[in-house]
């Protein structure tokens, strides 16, 4: 498995050097728990990709919304409201200029309180335990309603909690409480708690 992925890894850094057209920057690497991250949308990951992609030396960025719409093939309309989300998620902080681009600034990464729920939710849709039913016989239900949550108000609302400062063990143990009592009244499954 190994030299698989060690030979994938090369073929793409070759393709990524083969297409550079000269602006400098072959490839940009994206860790799994960002890709996965069930919050965002395939378009606000673009536009985050965009934006990492074009970070300085200095850790920011000012890629108009015209320039970020034109290159990713969207509208403005959607790059504005994608840096909006962005932003109200604490993945970038944007400094805004009149008569001028925005400056981006990458706020949280490794510790995103989005990327952290994110990885937990994956993990309780991989290892939940029903209690007097086949997992195979109620998998497609639980995993139905655990995206519902994802998009539910009080999956934010943790998240907020997590940047405010909170107890991480705590508000993970609350959240996975929740999660399971929000599948379990919506598909009327029995399922084991989940520890952290």
């Amino acid at each position: 498995m190994a030299d698989e992925q060690e030979w994938i890894n090369y073929r793409l850094i070759e393709m990524a050097t083969k297409y550079d057209y000269g602006e400098g920057k072959s490839y940009l690497p994206i860790p799994h728990v960002l890709r996965k991250c069930s919050k965002l949308s395939s378009t606000e990951k673009d536009v985050l990709y965009h934006l990492l992609y074009s970070m300085n030396d200095k850790k920011y960025c000012f890629p108009a919304y015209g320039t970020i719409a034109a290159e990713l093939f969207i509208g403005v309309s959607t790059v504005v409201r994608a840096i909006d989300k962005l932003e109200q998620m604490y993945f970038i902080k944007k400094e805004e200029f009149i008569g001028s681009s925005n400056r981006y600034y990458i706020d949280m990464l490794e510790d995103n309180p989005y990327l952290i729920l994110s990885g937990y939710t994956s993990h309780f849709k991989r290892s939940f335990q029903p209690i007097g039913v086949a997992k195979g016989l109620c998998k497609n239900k639980v995993i139905k309603q655990v995206n519902k949550f994802v998009e539910k108000e009080d999956y934010d609302v943790f998240a907020h909690r997590f940047y405010s400062g909170e107890d991480t063990e705590i508000v993970l143990i609350q959240f996975l409480e929740q999660l399971r009592k929000y599948v379990e009244e919506n598909t009327n499954i029995k399922i084991r708690p989940i520890g952290v």
